[in-house]
Formats: structure tokens, C-alpha cells, sequence
């Protein structure tokens, strides 16, 4: 009966791009030992041994804070998805976004930062956008050099979007919507249209 918020994210593929440390600052922020609210981060893949993954880990001292290690087959993954009440990105960075629109199709409520390719198909009126601002990096992280641009959410904001997700109408009323949209704007004949004309060119 507790409210679970969730998010998916592999160690290999740069901890401090996906900012998982910021999400847990910002659900510890949100949310006191009473509140009856879990963090559930699932760890795709291998993630034993790797270091940045491990400090994070070991920085957790809450048992309100969920670790899944393991590798789910895609009817697993949507399954997981669809047990959370709610997904949250604070990603610095993304390609596209594929889990906050995974989670969009299946009505959850999304919370992601306002930058990068989840841009494409999230906006104010279908999930909840977290204030970013764009920095450079002042060290390397992975095979991202020193200078890097990548985003820098907002921690407060997102630690009140998570609080106003308590109520469950908001939480139905943002995920039909989310869904609705995603639905339309990533439909097969649409995305098909776009790939065939950019062949054509």
C-alpha cells in the first residue's frame, strides 16, 4: 500500500549522466520515514564492481531507498513499470528517453528534466517538466570530455513534483494524458512517415 516512484537505468552507461545521486537527493527531500514512499531504482545489466554504481550504493543508508539488480526480458520491464506509481528521470542527459516513454504508455505520471531528446515527446501539458539549467562538466565522465554541456535539474522543483504526485486523481489525471500523447505523437504509421522521408532525402 505504499507509493512506489521508480526508475530504470544501466551502471554502464555513465551513473553521473543518469544522475542517480540526484534522484535519491531529491526523494529524500520530498519525502520523511512516515510518509509511506519508496525510491524502487532498478540497475539493468551488470552492475557489481562497477565503481560510481557502488558509491551510490554504499551513500544510501535509508531503507526507504529500493535496489533491483537484475536483467528483465521487455514483458519483465513493463511489468515492473507498471507496479510503480510513478516514474522519475533526472537524466543530464538522453538520446531519446525510451523508459519515461515506456512508462507514458502505460499511464504512469512522469517527472523528467526539462532537457535533452525526452523533449521530443514530453511537454508541459503531458508529464512534469523538472527546471534545468545547462552547465559544463568540470571533470570527464566516462567518454564525456571536461566542458561537456549536459543539464543540471533542479532539485527542489523535482522534490515537489514528487510530493504533488501524492494524491492519486493527479497521478490518473497526468499518466491518461501522458498516455494519450505519447501514444499519438510515437505512433508506428507517424515515426514510420518521418524515417521514410529522411531516407528519401
Amino acid at each position: 500500500n505504499a507509493l512506489l516512484f521508480g526508475f530504470i537505468f544501466d551502471p554502464q552507461s555513465v551513473i553521473e549522466r543518469k544522475n542517480v545521486a540526484g534522484l535519491v537527493r531529491a526523494f529524500q527531500k520530498a519525502f520523511s520515514a512516515d510518509d509511506n514512499c519508496y525510491l524502487v531504482l532498478k540497475a539493468n545489466g551488470k552492475s557489481q564492481g562497477a565503481y560510481d554504481y557502488e558509491m551510490i550504493r554504499a551513500s544510501v543508508d535509508s531503507q526507504r531507498v529500493l535496489f533491483i539488480e537484475a536483467t528483465f526480458s521487455r514483458s519483465e520491464t513493463f511489468d515492473f513499470i507498471k507496479s510503480l506509481d510513478a516514474y522519475v528521470s533526472l537524466h543530464r542527459a538522453e538520446g531519446f528517453g525510451l523508459t519515461c516513454a515506456e512508462a507514458m504508455a502505460l499511464e504512469l505520471p512522469v517527472i523528467a528534466s526539462q532537457y535533452s531528446g525526452n523533449l521530443e515527446f514530453m511537454d508541459t501539458t503531458n508529464s512534469l517538466l523538472v527546471p534545468t539549467k545547462v552547465i559544463r562538466t568540470s571533470r570527464p565522465y566516462g567518454p564525456y570530455p571536461v566542458g561537456t554541456c549536459w543539464g543540471d535539474p533542479d532539485i527542489d522543483a523535482a522534490a515537489d513534483m514528487m510530493r504533488s504526485l501524492r494524491p492519486e486523481p493527479r497521478r490518473r489525471e497526468i499518466g491518461k494524458r501522458g498516455s494519450e500523447s505519447v501514444k499519438s505523437t510515437l505512433r508506428h504509421s507517424k515515426v514510420a512517415g518521418i524515417a521514410s522521408a529522411l531516407l528519401k532525402d
